[in-house]
């Protein structure tokens, strides 16, 4: 990789999700947001990413109804970088100052999630700040993680799809470059409605003076 300065970026958020934002919740463990998506959703591994050498950014996945475009960002070469190993291969880039930036999102995923880490100058495991966001910053994780298993995970609660997700990492004082891994992608289960108790008491009150009312009248 490229050496440079990762991105400084302001910690609003360390480690939970930003409460302000009502309409995306976030996911710290991935076992509870694959319990609130779908069956059907999309996971790229990138094990088709080359680790010996750069690949060019910007990267088009599709799958089945989910597509999505993978690019870099930043003041460095905006390239991407084969992190991990041959085993193993993670989206990386190619310079501590860049972004990962997802965007192009189809309209059918309203869910992204995956592990997210820093790794180091040879593309291997590090430890460090990892910052993740999701539509323009409306909410955020981030977090000092070393596992290659730190999830992070969005899903929209109303209509709003996703529209972009970057990931980029904080300077302290050692380059660390933003990495990811098993990115899923795809859509909330959506609960049956539950009525509201005013609704059901309404439905009660009128249904008791329709009776009573018939009753009324066979009386006359």
């Amino acid at each position: 990789m490229a050496l440079g300065v990762g991105l400084l970026t302001s910690l609003s958020v360390f480690g939970i999700g930003n409460s302000a934002q009502a309409l995306i919740l976030t996911y710290t463990i991935q076992t509870d947001f694959l319990n609130a998506i779908q069956l059907g959703y999309y996971q790229e591994n990138f094990e088709s990413i080359s680790i010996t050498g750069t690949p060019p950014s910007p990267i088009n996945y599709t799958n089945g109804t989910y597509s999505y475009q993978a690019s870099v960002s930043g003041l460095g070469s905006n390239e991407f970088y084969g992190a991990g190993s041959s085993g193993d291969k993670w989206l990386s880039a190619n310079n501590a100052n860049d972004s990962i930036n997802f965007t192009n999102f189809s309209p059918t995923i309203k869910a992204i999630g995956g592990f997210f880490f820093p790794s180091d100058v040879s593309g291997a495991l590090t430890t460090g700040i990892i910052n993740v966001s999701v539509n323009g910053g409306s909410s955020s994780l981030s977090t000092v993680t070393g596992s290659a298993t730190n999830f992070f995970g969005f899903i929209s609660n109303d209509a709003t799809p996703i529209t972009s997700l970057v990931v980029n990492t904080s300077f302290t004082g050692t380059s660390i470059w933003p990495t990811v891994n098993n990115l899923i992608v795809g859509q909330p289960i959506v609960a049956e409605p539950v009525p509201e108790p005013v609704t059901i008491l309404g439905t009660l009150l009128a249904g008791g003076l329709g009776v009573a009312f018939k009753k009324k009248q066979k009386s006359l």
